[in-house]
């Protein structure tokens, strides 16, 4: 038993999936949950999007401890020159535009894992005869808090990694939209998106 719990995606926001069965009108709901950013993280883009957002929030920790400098000038009673006044709105233009590129950047990093998640989560969920999908952490206490409790026999967080393994998913260098563009200045679709991509504005 366990306490279901993620972004970030952020974000992460992920949407419970529902895998189409044959015939399920005819047959009792067969429900289980899986963790859809560690099978995203057991991805090589997955990987690869979590050290872009990693490099995405010490670059947005230092643009805005330059905000908060300024601010707290401010609020010690200190008027701002004419200079400090624009360069405060300048860093807040910048803190702005750099974490909708770097949102944009980590989503397209970790789509390939996030397609190849989703694809495996339906693999597993036709063979093993579940109907329903539901991401644990977004229908868990840290999420909506749709579900309380659920035993851990219920998580197929496992076997969806090894569905990946098994459709080669987890070999070669994924990540294709990586971070190259991003470190210059800097479920997407589908069930797991919504926790890679959420984190750059934390």
């Amino acid at each position: 038993m366990k306490r279901l719990t993620l972004v970030a995606l952020a974000a992460v926001l992920l949407v419970p999936l529902v895998a189409a069965a044959p015939s399920v009108q005819s047959q009792p709901a067969r429900i289980a949950f899986v963790d859809s950013q560690a099978a995203i993280n057991a991805h090589p883009a997955g990987k690869a999007a979590d050290k872009l957002k990693q490099q995405a929030q010490t670059e947005i920790n230092g643009i805005r401890d330059k905000i908060n400098a300024l601010a707290q000038k401010q609020q010690q009673g200190q008027q701002l020159t004419a200079a400090e006044q624009e360069r405060y709105s300048t860093l807040v233009t910048t803190l702005n535009a750099v974490q909708q590129r770097y949102q944009t950047d980590i989503q397209k990093a970790a789509q390939p894992a996030v397609l190849a998640v989703n694809k495996a989560i339906k693999e597993v969920a036709n063979k093993d005869g579940f109907t329903i999908v539901l991401d644990s952490r977004a229908a868990g206490q840290s999420g909506s808090g749709l579900v309380v409790y659920a035993d851990q026999n219920l998580d197929i967080t496992p076997q969806v990694i090894d569905q990946m393994k098994a459709d080669g998913a987890l070999s070669g260098s994924g990540g294709s939209g990586s971070s190259n563009g991003s470190s210059s200045g800097s479920s997407s679709s589908g069930s797991s998106s919504g926790s890679s991509g959420g984190s750059s504005g934390q």
